[in-house]
C-alpha cells in the first residue's frame, strides 16, 4: 500500500468534515487503492465485507504513519486512561471470508454474508442499538420458516440469531477488533473495541492542523503560497520552521 501525498491528504482531512466517518474510509481507501491496484475500481470497496476494508486501512495507516499505534482508553471502573501501544500487525484478525453462506439452524434455512460498508451507510447509525442490530440482520441475513416464508429479524428466535451472529463473526473476525486494556489506576482490565476508522480520521486531523500551521508559519514570513509550501519535502519545511526561530 503506497502512502497518499500531502495535498490529496489534506483533500481527505477536507472531505472528512462533510462526509459521514464510513463514506470518508471508502473515499480514503479507494483514493489509495488507485495509485497502488490498477483494476480495482473505488466503487468496489463498498461491497467488501468491513473486516476487509479495515484490513486494508490498516496498512494505509502503516504506510503513511508507521506501524505503531498508540492511545488512550477510558476505564470504565474508576474512569483513570490507560495508555495502549502496539503495532498495526497485532491488530490483524484471520483473514474475512466473504460470500453467502448457507446454513441450516434448528431446522430453519439461513443464507447469510458479513456486513459491508454498503449495508453500514444504509441504516440509520442515530438509532438505537437494537433498531441497528435489526436493520444489518435483515440486510445480510434470509431466515427461511418451517412454512417457506422469510423471516424478519425481529420473529427469528434468539437461538438462531446468536448462532448466525456467531457465524458472521467468525466470517469476518477483523470486523470486530478489541484490545485487552488494564487500567495503571485500579488493576481493571477490559476488552475494548478498535475501530480504525475513527481512529485513522483523528491522526489525519492532528497532521493536517499541524501541516496547516507550518504552511501559516512559512506564509506569513517569505510570503510563499500554500501550494508552494506543500511542494517542499516535509524535511525541507522544517529547515526553513528552524530558522525562523534563530
Amino acid at each position: 500500500m503506497r502512502r497518499l501525498d500531502t495535498f490529496m491528504l489534506l483533500d481527505a482531512w477536507d472531505r472528512g468534515h462533510t462526509l459521514p466517518a464510513d463514506a470518508w474510509a471508502l473515499w480514503l481507501l479507494g483514493a489509495a487503492l488507485a495509485q497502488t491496484q490498477a483494476g480495482v475500481p473505488a466503487e468496489d470497496v463498498r461491497f467488501w465485507p468491513v473486516g476487509v476494508r479495515d484490513r486494508e486501512l490498516l496498512r494505509l495507516r502503516a504506510a503513511q504513519f508507521g506501524a505503531r499505534l498508540e492511545g488512550l482508553a477510558g476505564c470504565p471502573l474508576c474512569g483513570a486512561s490507560a495508555e495502549f501501544e502496539l503495532t498495526a500487525d497485532a491488530l490483524l484478525a484471520a483473514p474475512s471470508t466473504p460470500g453467502i453462506a448457507q446454513l441450516e439452524i434448528d431446522g430453519l434455512r439461513v443464507e447469510c454474508r458479513p456486513v459491508n460498508t454498503d449495508d453500514l451507510l444504509a441504516i440509520d447509525a442515530t438509532a438505537d442499538v437494537d433498531s441497528v442490530a435489526n436493520a444489518l440482520f435483515d440486510r445480510c441475513v434470509v431466515v427461511t420458516g418451517h412454512d417457506g416464508a422469510t423471516l424478519s429479524a425481529s420473529s427469528v428466535p434468539p437461538a438462531v440469531r446468536v448462532a448466525v451472529n456467531e457465524h458472521l463473526e467468525r466470517a469476518d473476525p477483523q470486523a470486530d477488533v478489541r484490545l485487552h486494556i488494564q487500567c495503571p489506576a485500579c488493576a481493571h482490565e477490559w476488552q475494548a473495541g478498535f475501530d480504525i476508522v475513527s481512529y485513522l480520521w483523528k491522526e489525519v486531523a492532528d497532521w493536517a492542523r499541524r501541516t496547516l500551521g507550518d504552511v501559516h508559519e512559512l506564509a506569513s514570513a517569505y510570503g510563499w503560497s500554500e501550494a508552494e509550501i506543500l511542494a517542499l519535502s516535509p524535511s525541507r519545511r522544517q529547515y526553513y520552521l528552524g530558522m525562523l526561530t534563530t
